[in-house]
């Protein structure tokens, strides 16, 4: 078995999208930390395919990363000082990037 425990922090920065889709989905700005603890049984097995499964937010690509690495995950490369949704394309509006998360399940935040 091999063991976890991730600790996961996004400070907010003030900016007007950051500002905008945090009201539009009525979310806490607070800086937020998250702890993942857990353990799988990934030793002495032959995978050819796992799956994490969870909602919007809860963690799944941290704990991807954090067991397998680079080996596995692919990203876009974003600036990293930014949050995401100010990376967006500048020439998207906050209803267009409203949308577009939308569609891929950003609009459920996690409830914790």
């Amino acid at each position: 078995m091999k063991q976890f425990d991730i600790t996961k922090e996004i400070i907010f920065k003030e900016s007007f999208r950051n500002k905008s889709i945090i009201g539009k989905f009525d979310l806490n700005p607070d800086n937020y930390k998250e702890i993942f603890k857990g353990e799988i049984d990934i030793d002495n097995k032959q995978w050819n395919i796992g799956l994490i499964v969870g909602n919007s937010g809860t963690g799944k690509t941290t704990i991807a990363k954090q067991l397998f690495g680079d080996n596995i995950i692919k990203e876009y490369p974003f600036n990293r000082e930014n949050s995401i949704i100010d990376d967006m394309p500048q020439g998207r509006s906050v209803d267009d990037i409203t949308k577009i998360f939308n569609k891929v399940g950003f609009s459920s935040p996690p409830s914790g």
